[in-house]
């Protein structure tokens, strides 16, 4: 199915530092976009205003917008920052004013390197231009409309896109049963308010650290809670189960094998290396298989969002 890309202006409404690494930037967007977004998808944020677009603009295809980058080429090489960095959509909702509705886009970002350093500078009331929404988004529509139970599987910053996941699951009458599992880099003081945050979205929340232990966390990996979970179903139950998750690669790995191994449905957002977001340039694709099938698929575009059972992992060496 073909979506449209809105490029558009986006005003910053706040800048929250969450601590040295980690900052959540909340963003004013178009209605239109607003509608269009779905969790598990994700924005190709500018880093440099040296490229700003002044007027916001919509792109039918894929082909157009890259027609547009082809046309503009001289100017976007005159940043040191050509290219955009794909970030997911942590939430969105509305805020209401009297009459006045504002649509909102949270990201959680990590501070990284230089993009990502740029971001985390930005004020209230400054411009941003975003590509959005981009990729394939999570299934859950289906687990709504089947009344299946849904279970959340997260490793470190793959909690990103499960909020505004969880929050749509709520408001379609669905409380999942969330895993979440970090390392003791993963924003420490975050977690003063992320146990209560998980427990408001969800019916019940399992937090596992294999590096920092506190009476409150599994001392272990977050896929070891899972496995501890599903080992105590019935057959019946786990035909009614879907697992949505995000993280690490070696997590997601291993949670399509405890998937496979429980027989299981399973969908996972993959973490990979994007440069234009929407198909172009051929560079964050990964192996898949359909039967006897395999092929390279675009992770922008066919993803980040996959059917374990479709997801061919590199073997490690």
């Amino acid at each position: 199915m073909r979506r449209r890309i809105y490029n558009t202006e986006t005003r910053v409404l706040d800048n929250i530092a969450i601590n040295e690494d980690y900052f959540k930037l909340k963003v004013r967007v178009e209605k239109k976009v607003f509608e269009k977004a779905q969790p598990g998808q994700f924005a190709q944020i500018q880093c440099s205003q040296e490229i700003e677009v002044r007027k916001n603009r919509k792109f039918e295809d894929h082909s157009e917008l890259a027609n547009y980058i082809r046309l503009n080429i001289d100017k976007l090489n005159e940043s040191q920052l050509i290219l955009r960095r794909p970030i997911c959509i942590h939430n969105a909702y509305k805020e209401k004013d009297g009459r006045k509705v504002t649509h909102i886009f949270e990201f959680l970002i990590r501070k990284k390197r230089k993009g990502t350093e740029l971001l985390s500078k930005l004020k209230h009331g400054d411009n941003l231009n975003i590509l959005a929404p981009l990729g394939n988004p999570f299934g859950y529509k289906k687990s709504v409309d089947e009344g299946r139970e849904v279970l959340i599987v997260a490793g470190g910053m793959g909690i990103a896109p499960i909020v505004f996941l969880c929050n749509k699951l709520i408001e379609n009458g669905v409380r999942p049963t969330i895993f979440f599992g970090f390392e003791e880099d993963f924003s420490i003081n975050y977690h003063s308010t992320m146990r209560k945050d998980l427990r408001a979205l969800s019916k019940k929340v399992h937090i596992a650290s294999n590096t920092l232990v506190e009476d409150v966390f599994v001392n272990g990996f977050v896929t070891d809670i899972l496995v501890d979970h599903l080992k105590k179903l019935s057959r019946k139950k786990l035909d009614a189960i879907d697992i949505f998750s995000c993280g690490p690669t070696p997590m997601l790995k291993v949670v399509a094998a405890i998937a496979e191994q429980y027989d299981v449905n399973c969908e996972m957002s993959l973490e990979e290396r994007m440069a234009c977001g929407f198909g172009a340039c051929m560079g964050c694709v990964c192996k898949t298989k359909n039967n006897d099938d395999e092929k390279y698929k675009r992770v922008c575009v066919e993803g980040p969002v996959f059917n374990s059972k479709e997801i061919i992992f590199a073997t490690q060496s």
